[in-house]
């Protein structure tokens, strides 16, 4: 059984490219997510494990993360519950939207308590080896495609072989000049490199070749979100370093690069005004007027317009720069209409979700954990530990980054992300001389299930 789920999470990585694939069940974005389709597989292959071995303290270290964001999420309902019974957009229940959200949060907040669970039954470094495994694998196919995509380029022949090899992942065609791989566009193609650069930087095996093929790749997508996960993963390295030194207190280096990172998320929508104009691409003023919209909403209320229904009050309000979008256009008057256009930032979303003060505490809350990841992460005096503190740091930077660019909680980074820096602190915990009673606020099990 246990090789089952091992195999099945093998699985469940590969399927992480496959984001625009034909919808088999009608759930949202999640309908279109190969990852989502082939976690289900990984669940299945958990069930008897979960059945009888999970407990609450599997999702405790999780909570640790996202316990202020998860309470902001369920006080939205009775808050809000009377703008949401208002909320309508094309059939599109405000309700109705915020279930679907509070539904998508939760089925990723429970398959993380999985992972942990997986991590617990076969210990920390098999399932921290097994990760490895599994992405490098995905390394290995998304350099072979992104290669066969470039010589595309300049073949034909190559380009047909590509273009059959895209069609069995997704309808949406690729352009050239940017690498789409095997995702609906180039930005989705990017974050799933860089959670591989993450795996590749930090594994006991050194790879230079395929570090530098991922990071050619990223730099050859051509999105932007690219660029600023580079930059925030170079950021993360340079903070482990410096934890490992002791120029300043550890903890101030997580807390620093959290802070940092949301005060800047709010800068671009807060200024995006200043690209809209005739003279900008179809994308820019698209993005730039959603996020700031996004943003606005958040300025209406100290409390913010409740969870998953940022975009009622987007679409409500229709500025000049719909007249220069056809993207825009397709959303308030055109073939999309009555489908709530998504936001590109999952910072703008968030303020105008919760609002200054309930961004300000999802920030503070977030910031604490990294100052704790930190603060035991670098203590490990042990090479696998300092190696998998530094995938969490750089887990947790790309994902920062991507929120600059996407307005969801359905990305797995964030997930990853959290899992590994949990699996972190539990790893270290393990060691002390009161770990068995700690890890019960941590990770179930004894210091003897980390080499089982």
């Amino acid at each position: 059984m246990k090789q089952f789920a091992n195999s099945a999470f093998t699985v469940m990585v590969l399927a992480l490219p496959f984001n625009g694939v034909r919808p088999l069940v009608g759930f949202g974005e999640l309908s279109q997510e190969g990852f989502f389709y082939a976690s289900l597989l990984y669940l299945a292959a958990m069930l008897p494990i979960v059945a009888t071995r999970l407990s609450f303290a599997d999702l405790t270290p999780i909570l640790r993360w996202h316990w202020m964001y998860l309470g902001l999420i369920l006080i939205s309902l009775p808050v809000h519950l009377t703008m949401m019974l208002a909320n309508d957009y094309g059939g599109r229940a405000g309700l109705s939207r915020y279930l679907l959200s509070l539904s998508t949060y939760a089925y990723f907040f429970g398959l993380a308590g999985v992972m942990m669970l997986h991590a617990r039954v076969i210990g920390i470094d098999a399932f921290l080896k097994r990760a490895r495994q599994a992405f490098f694998w995905l390394s290995v196919l998304l350099i072979c495609v992104s290669s066969l995509e470039v010589i595309g380029w300049a073949l034909p022949a190559a380009e047909s072989a590509f273009g059959l090899l895209r069609k069995l992942a997704t309808s949406a065609p690729a352009e050239t000049g940017r690498l789409f791989g095997l995702s609906l566009e180039p930005s989705f193609n990017a974050f799933v490199l860089l959670l591989c650069l993450g795996f590749a930087t930090t594994a006991p095996e050194k790879r230079p070749l395929l570090a530098t093929a991922l990071i050619v790749f990223c730099l050859m997508s051509g999105a932007r979100t690219a660029y600023f996960g580079l930059l925030a993963m170079a950021l993360g390295w340079l903070a482990v370093r410096g934890a490992r030194r002791g120029i300043i207190p550890a903890g101030s280096y997580g807390f620093i690069l959290v802070i940092s990172a949301f005060s800047a998320g709010l800068v671009l929508p807060a200024f995006a005004p200043m690209l809209l104009g005739p003279d900008q691409p179809l994308s820019n003023i698209t993005r730039a007027y959603l996020m700031n919209a996004a943003f606005e909403t958040g300025l209406t209320s100290p409390i913010g317009q409740g969870f998953g229904q940022v975009g009622y009050a987007v679409v409500d309000k229709v500025g000049y720069a719909v007249e220069m979008s056809s993207e825009l256009q397709r959303f308030y008057l055109g073939d999309r209409f009555g489908e709530l256009p998504p936001l590109f930032s999952w910072y703008a979303r968030t303020f105008g979700e919760f609002g200054p003060f309930g961004y300000i505490l999802i920030a503070l809350s977030i910031a604490t954990a990294a100052s704790r990841l930190f603060r035991i992460g670098q203590k490990s005096e042990d090479d696998e530990g300092q190696r998998l503190f530094a995938l969490s740091v750089s887990l947790l930077m790309s994902f920062l980054a991507i929120g600059f660019s996407i307005g969801s909680v359905r990305v797995p980074h964030l997930w990853l992300a959290v899992v590994f820096a949990s699996l972190c602190v539990a790893r270290e915990y393990q060691k002390t001389p009161q770990a068995t009673r700690t890890l019960r606020n941590h990770l179930p099990g004894n210091a003897a299930a980390s080499s089982a």
